[in-house]
């Protein structure tokens, strides 16, 4: 009895908790929104990030735009994972 309810477990999270998760996706048209309200700071950059992200295997244009924005923003504020994340969305860019 005890080891069917924990193979029962165990099939629940091996055919259904994947859907679960690949079931979130970015909402890119709210991120922009959001990233357009915000000051120039972290918050700002993040959301550049992640909409540059987004675009990754779809538009290598568009990345390269966001990590052009995100490296001007993150050398203004001096954040350094900005500018590291700016640095990944060009590579990108360039391999798409």
């Amino acid at each position: 009895m005890l080891s069917s309810k924990y193979f029962s477990i165990f099939v629940f999270i091996i055919f259904f908790l994947p859907c679960i998760c690949l079931a979130q996706k970015l909402n890119v048209d709210s991120v922009r929104q959001f990233a357009g309200m915000q000051k120039e700071d972290t918050a700002k950059a993040t959301a550049l990030f992640l909409i540059g992200d987004s675009y990754r295997r779809k538009n290598a244009d568009s990345v390269f735009y966001y990590a052009t924005e995100l490296m001007r923003l993150s050398k203004n504020i001096s954040y350094n994972k900005g500018i590291a994340d700016a640095f990944y969305l060009t590579a990108e860019a360039f391999y798409t």
